[in-house]
């Protein structure tokens, strides 16, 4: 199971994960994501240390990005996606657009984010 905690860093709520995202985990990704969206209007999420995401975690980041968007808010990944995370990603054929979302801030796989 991951490690997930909330932190501030120069004025944004970062969401930091460590270890594996796995379904197990999307229930307490959701609930840390609905916090950090209440904190703030800046959102970062910190998967530097992140080994592996499944599907279903990758679902919960897309519905976060489109939902903090549509509120006019900041979604992004910081340092952007790691060559781990990107291996995920392709495993599941995920890619940057996909679904047809073309928020104000892009796809947060494709560029990473505001940060990325």
């Amino acid at each position: 199971m991951a490690d997930i905690t909330i932190a501030e860093s120069k004025g944004a709520v970062v969401v930091n994960v460590s270890g594996r995202l796995t379904i197990q985990d999307a229930l307490a990704l959701k609930s840390h994501l609905l916090k950090a969206r209440q904190e703030a209007g800046n959102f970062l999420i910190d998967l530097s240390r992140t080994e592996s995401m499944d599907l279903a975690c990758m679902q919960v980041l897309c519905a976060a990005a489109m939902t903090f968007n549509k509120g006019r808010k900041i979604f992004g990944i910081k340092g952007g996606v790691s060559a781990d995370i990107g291996h995920a990603l392709e495993a599941a054929a995920v890619s940057a657009r996909m679904c047809g979302w073309n928020g104000e801030h892009g796809c947060i796989w494709e560029t990473g984010g505001e940060d990325g």
